[in-house]
């Protein structure tokens, strides 16, 4: 994955303009769910199984996971166990830097699993887990949401930016164990006429 940012000047004020050129294009005529989540959680994977059936019976056919402790690495984990192909999507290549030795050996041997990896910056930024969130949610058709209902946070972040995008979400709530389905209503395409 190339990471592109520029800074354009429109009208005055100056913008850092995004954009992402994907090194493997193959992934993106895929049906493609990625995974968001709060880092501490109890032990869900049952209902990550669940989540992952429902997706697949939604006709995805590929997953993204962001690499994070917590959530991702446990649906990292589920995917491994069953074969499913997954890309790892990794926020910063030095995301590991700070956390101890066995959290960088287990990520590692996760990643060994990945079909693909996706590295969108060289080195830590303040705003690089959102450009990972960002990235995930605009190339996927449906989120997997580890998510207790909390307003602040990545994962309550990414789950406003796959609503916002009219995407479903598969809510597993982590205490509760609920497996939900959020629909997004129909986009309404109304015209009125003046005349």
């Amino acid at each position: 994955m190339k990471y592109i940012a520029q800074t354009i000047e429109a009208h005055g004020v100056f913008v850092e303009e995004t954009k992402y050129e994907p090194e493997y294009p193959e992934l993106y005529s895929q049906k493609i769910a990625c995974f968001t989540g709060h880092r501490k959680i109890p032990d869900i994977t049952k209902q990550i199984n669940i989540a992952i059936d429902l997706a697949l019976d939604m006709g995805i056919n590929h997953f993204f996971v962001g690499m994070a402790l917590g959530s991702d690495q446990l649906a990292a984990k589920v995917l491994m166990s069953r074969n499913l192909p997954w890309t790892a999507v990794i926020p910063c290549a030095d995301q590991s830097e700070l956390w101890s030795l066995q959290h960088r050996t287990y990520c590692d041997r996760l990643l060994r699993y990945a079909e693909n990896q996706v590295i969108l910056r060289p080195k830590y930024t303040a705003d690089c887990m959102h450009i990972r969130n960002r990235y995930m949610i605009d190339h996927s058709d449906l989120c997997i949401a580890i998510y207790d209902g909390r307003f602040t946070g990545g994962a309550f972040k990414t789950y406003c930016m796959a609503v916002k995008k009219f995407m479903s979400v598969i809510k597993v709530h982590p205490r509760t164990k609920e497996v939900s389905i959020y629909q997004p209503p129909k986009p309404n395409h109304t015209q009125f006429s003046l005349f």
